[in-house]
C-alpha cells in the first residue's frame, strides 16, 4: 500500500517486517508521504501507527532502534526526528519525576511506551503502557512517572490549507 500523507509507527511487541527489513519491538519508523510497502508479521506483532499526519515536504525516512533504559535519577528527552513544526522525541525517566514540557504553539502528543504517569491535571489521572494523551496548542505538557517510564512525544505540524 502507499503512504499518501506518511506513516510512523513504533514496534510495540513482536516484529514488524516488509521488503526493506525487519523491524523487532522497539523499533520507530517513519514512511514519509508517497512511499509504498508490503508489511507482514511472521510470528505477529502488535504496532502503534499514525497516518496522514505528515507535512507534505517532508520526505524523509528513518528506523530508529530504540532501548528500553530508563535513567536512575532524573529525565532526560531524547529527539528522535524534527522538521517544521514536527518535533518528534522520548522521554525517559526515573520514578517520581515530574516532567514539564513548554506549551507548543501546536498540538502535543504523548504515548506511553513503559511505566506508568500520572497526568497532571485537575484530576491527576494515571496511566499505563498504551496511553494516549493529547494536549491542545498553546498548554504545557505536564506529568509525574509513578515508575520508571518511557514517552512518546510529538507536536504535529500545522495541517495544510
Amino acid at each position: 500500500h502507499e503512504h499518501g500523507g506518511g506513516e510512523e509507527f513504533f514496534v510495540l511487541d513482536g516484529v514488524f517486517s516488509d521488503e526493506h527489513g525487519d523491524f523487532p519491538a522497539g523499533t520507530y519508523v517513519r514512511n514519509p508521504p508517497g512511499t509504498r510497502h508490503t508489511p507482514f508479521s511472521r510470528e505477529g506483532c502488535v504496532i502503534f501507527v499514525k497516518l496522514r499526519q505528515f507535512d507534505p515536504d517532508d520526505l524523509t525516512p528513518l528506523v530508529a532502534h530504540l532501548n528500553d533504559s530508563t535513567p536512575a535519577d532524573g529525565f532526560e528527552v531524547d529527539q528522535l526526528y524534527s522538521y517544521g513544526g514536527e518535533q518528534v522525541s522520548l522521554i525517559r525517566a526515573a520514578a517520581g519525576q515530574r516532567v514539564a514540557l513548554s506549551a507548543a504553539c501546536q498540538a502535543r502528543e504523548g504515548f506511553v511506551l513503559s511505566g506508568q504517569v500520572a497526568w497532571q491535571t485537575e484530576r491527576n489521572q494515571a496511566f499505563a503502557p498504551r496511553s494516549w494523551l493529547r494536549v491542545p496548542p498553546g498548554c504545557p505538557f505536564r506529568l509525574q512517572t509513578l515508575e520508571p517510564s518511557i514517552i512518546f512525544t510529538k507536536t504535529r505540524p500545522k495541517p495544510q490549507a
